[in-house]
């Protein structure tokens, strides 16, 4: 029965090792776009690739789309895959992808510019358009990894290569939409060479005068004032209304700004830069509830709209009328306050799908005034983030440790007449259950119920449910367990530790899915891989460490004592039953250094959790970027 447990528990642990390591069976994460290489503890074939990529074309235009076939030879077939546009020059990863079969990557601070599988089934050919960024000319080189299997997969097959043509001659390489009217569809004109210098001047000088000109909002929090947001809107008013600039990223895709009268995504205004074809252009949209749907008059309300991508920047400014009516509400910019919000994400067809990414400031604001706009709290987030960390990371952990092999260890230091092996394990997992619960609590109050993230994207939710679930049931299994020597008790041993391996390989699968929806820096992936090899390791260590143990004290149990030589059957030195087993001392040394590392791995991920990625570079603790 033991070895069986042993084999059992090493697979379920080796499984956790697996769901990031060898798996991904939902894909590639974004940490893979450097070097595209599966870390599926296995080298890539050296063999050429059975495998092909084929664009539909040898030449494309800038802002045009082309078709990329991912393909197998006839009879074979590849599980996974990963894809990027690199240019011929440099290799930096360009242009857009779209799909609606596969899932998107976000590269280098790009948007959907590399598509990989959503599933393991066996795949023999996969269509993508790629679209060419508007403005990049030159060659560029398809470059995909296809994984057979597990341990058989090939990094880096190329496609021959497709020219980006330059775009035709004209007065300016850029396209501007302009309104006459604020309620009339817009028309389209080409941008002079003054406005599109000007348009230039504007984006290089976005962050200037923030807070004492214009009002100033980015992402990530304070980056206004270092000049290096992802997304940054300002506004000002003007004759009229309000002029607003959203400048982000180039790609597909979209950045808004949105008024509304709360912090919770919900009946708000929302104002769109859209990437949509090549094309950028200006939209007024509304949420209702968690789902965001455009105007039919998709410019209400929007005069002196001027869109551009230049240098790798997508740069829209439109003035907004001072008061709208949209579905029975009155936005009153000048009379009222508001949240204003920020936002950026992918498009479903033309629709603003769910953000990526998300602020939203801590009070109300007066667009009249200027003041340094505060980021709403996140603080139950990041409780809720460190608490399952501290649960499922540490003392989960140390909880299962110290009842797999620990049993035999602190015999003669009963407390209460309990061994101390038992009042450790019931005070780790007893925190893992509080936390656990404290941390689902938390998290249902901000989102405000069930999160609108589709499972598909990010299963962090569906797995997480189910390992709270698991664990909020393994304390009420205990109190009904059997005493030991029931014939029953065996089937209670099983189960118990069967919940409570599976709630932990979940929480932990949990917390992996949610580094993305917290913003952590993709290297945070590899800090919990090593925690799971090293965790993994200490199991197998302290097994053969049993072994020997039970080794030592079977031969020792063989041994006879001494008794009088008047036969009397009392031995001349009793034997102690309560002695550790051999190899106490080697087992306390395994746990004290077992724990210090655990401690020291979670401090780390609590650190990643509460201070954002900035101010961890300008404490000099990320040296590596």
């Amino acid at each position: 029965m033991e070895g069986k447990a042993r084999k059992a528990l090493a697979c379920l642990l080796l499984a956790c090792l697996s769901v990031r390591l060898d798996g991904y069976s939902v894909g590639a994460p974004d940490a893979a776009c450097a070097n595209m290489e599966p870390i599926h503890g296995a080298s890539k074939q050296s063999r050429p690739s059975p495998y092909t990529v084929t664009p539909g074309a040898a030449e494309v235009g800038p802002g045009k789309q082309v078709e990329v076939i991912l393909e197998a030879p006839p009879g074979d077939s590849f599980r996974g895959f990963l894809v990027q546009a690199r240019s011929a020059d440099n290799e930096q990863v360009v242009g857009t992808f779209f799909t609606s079969q596969h899932k998107y990557l976000n590269c280098n601070n790009g948007m959907n510019n590399a598509v990989t599988h959503k599933n393991a089934e066996k795949k023999s050919k996969v269509s993508i358009m790629w679209e060419a960024p508007s403005d990049f000319s030159g060659d560029v080189v398809f470059t995909a990894t296809f994984v057979h299997e597990k341990v058989i997969f090939w990094v880096g097959v190329t496609s021959e290569k497709v020219t980006v043509t330059k775009r035709a001659a004209g007065p300016a390489p850029n396209a501007a939409t302009t309104t006459i009217a604020p309620v009339t569809a817009p028309t389209t004109a080409p941008l002079t060479t003054d406005e599109f210098q000007k348009l230039q001047r504007d984006i290089v000088n976005i962050y200037d005068s923030c807070a004492v000109a214009k009002g100033c909002f980015g992402i990530p929090t304070g980056c206004e004032k270092k000049g290096n947001c992802k997304i940054i809107m300002t506004y000002t008013g003007v004759s009229g209304g309000y002029r607003f600039e959203l400048v982000g990223n180039s790609g597909s895709g979209y950045y808004a700004t949105g008024l509304s009268d709360d912090e919770k995504m919900g009946e708000d205004s929302v104002m769109a830069c859209r990437v949509l074809d090549g094309n950028v252009d200006v939209v007024m949209a509304q949420n209702i509830g968690k789902q965001n749907q455009l105007l039919t008059d998709s410019q209400y309300g929007l005069s002196e709209i001027r869109t551009a991508q230049i240098d790798g920047k997508v740069y829209c400014t439109f003035v907004r009328q001072t008061r709208t009516e949209i579905m029975d509400t009155v936005w009153d910019l000048k009379k009222n306050r508001y949240h204003i919000m920020l936002a950026m994400g992918p498009l479903s067809g033309s629709v603003l799908s769910y953000h990526s990414d998300r602020e939203v400031s801590s009070g109300t604001v007066s667009l009249d005034q200027f003041q340094s706009i505060q980021v709403a709290s996140k603080l139950f987030q990041i409780l809720h983030s460190a608490l399952m960390v501290g649960a499922w990371v540490c003392a989960a952990s140390c909880g299962i440790i110290i009842a797999r092999y620990y049993k035999k260890t602190w015999l003669q230091s009963q407390c209460c007449g309990i061994d101390q092996w038992f009042h450790l394990h019931r005070f780790f997992m007893g925190l893992t259950w509080s936390m656990t619960i404290a941390a689902l609590a938390l998290i249902i109050y901000y989102v405000g119920g069930w999160t609108e993230i589709d499972p598909q994207d990010n299963p962090h939710a569906i797995i997480g449910i189910v390992s709270v679930g698991l664990c909020f049931i393994q304390p009420f299994m205990a109190l009904c367990r059997c005493s030991p020597d029931h014939k029953n008790r065996p089937i209670f041993n099983w189960l118990h530790w069967m919940v409570g391996n599976s709630a932990q390989i979940l929480g932990i699968t949990a917390i992996f899915f949610g580094l993305e929806l917290i913003g952590a820096p993709e290297w945070t992936t590899f800090i919990l891989i090593i925690f799971i090899a090293f965790h993994c390791l200490v199991h197998l260590i302290l097994s053969i460490g049993q072994c020997v143990s039970d080794s030592k004290a079977e031969k020792g149990n063989n041994i006879y004592p001494m008794k009088e030589v008047n036969g009397s059957r009392i031995p001349l030195n009793p034997t102690n039953k309560r002695l550790d087993a051999p190899g106490a001392g080697f087992r306390k040394a395994m746990l004290a250094f077992y724990m210090l590392i655990n401690f020291l791995i979670t401090a780390v991920l609590l650190l990643i959790i509460t201070v954002e990625e900035e101010h961890l570079k300008d404490w000099g603790l990320i040296f590596w970027e």
